[in-house]
């Protein structure tokens, strides 16, 4: 078992750089461009995803009363960005997706200084009271998620720029690729602790459905209140109710080197992938 471990912490960092690699390949200029075409969308999905969904996650872990690692488990999945995953569900929604991989993207750079602070009072908040504070250094944390995650976003982009038919040959696989991988890295963590994980399911699987179905409320609540057309809406739902499951187990496996906590971003990302599939076909078919 402490092989599977040791392999499964290098397989996780290397997976999610292929899918940021991925993400890369289908971005260009113009994308973070279009920010300035609907601001107001913008503004909203980023706000939603870097302030409201991590305060809406501490909200939740104060009020009720929750094992800490569970607790902060929601935290980290809620500090992460939006990821492929969310992509391919508004995509299915017949949504914005022009939007949501703007979002995507300038959400999954800003998260790079963002992840760091928000986990690491997440951390003093839930286990300040017991003494022994994981720590997470700031710096140094900021500097592995950057070439985890931008830096394969930066080279992907430059494929596409100068390769462009590359680029969208080997997209397809990479947008396919990335959902494998989401699904792989569930699994091995359920094989690397099954009693904690079905343990963790009967006790975290409802906060995570909760924090979850939260979250795209919220995100399609505010974006009715802003007035957006209806495709806009869906994609701030999904925007901020599907995050980048990858760089959460990452994040409580690889940075904090606490498996237990990679448990509850696992189960939702498991759960993420249902819940957004049906709000995206019943969306659908409502429209």
């Amino acid at each position: 078992m402490e092989m599977f471990e040791m392999g499964f912490r290098i397989i996780v960092p290397v997976g999610l750089v292929l899918v940021m690699f991925g993400m890369g390949l289908s971005l260009g200029i113009g994308d973070f461009r279009r920010v300035f075409e609907f601001p107001k969308a913008a503004l909203l999905g980023i706000g939603g995803q870097l302030l409201l969904l991590p305060a809406l996650a501490f909200a939740l872990t104060a009020v009720v009363d929750m094992p800490k690692d569970i607790a902060v488990g929601l935290i980290i999945i809620a500090a992460c960005p939006g990821g492929v995953a969310s992509n391919a569900i508004v995509y299915a929604a017949r949504a914005d997706v022009a939007l949501s991989v703007t979002l995507t993207a300038l959400n999954s750079t800003v998260t790079v200084f963002s992840i760091p602070f928000v986990v690491s009072l997440g951390l003093a908040m839930h286990f300040g009271e017991s003494g022994t504070v994981p720590e997470m250094p700031i710096l140094q944390t900021i500097s592995r998620l950057f070439s985890i995650t931008v830096l394969p976003i930066g080279i992907g982009m430059l494929v596409r720029a100068r390769w462009r038919r590359l680029a969208v040959a080997l997209g397809e696989s990479f947008r396919i690729t990335s959902i494998v991988i989401l699904i792989v890295i569930v699994i091995g963590v359920i094989g690397m602790q099954l009693d904690t994980f079905i343990a963790g399911l009967r006790y975290s699987g409802p906060f995570a459905l909760l924090l979850n179905l939260l979250a795209m409320g919220m995100g399609y609540g505010l974006a009715q209140l802003a007035k957006l057309n209806h495709a806009q809406q869906l994609t701030i739902a999904i925007e901020i109710g599907l995050q980048n499951g990858t760089l959460a187990v990452l994040v409580a496996l690889t940075l904090l080197q606490m498996k237990e906590m990679a448990v509850t971003p696992s189960i939702y990302a498991a759960l993420m992938l249902v819940t957004g599939g049906l709000f995206a076909w019943f969306m659908s078919r409502k429209s």
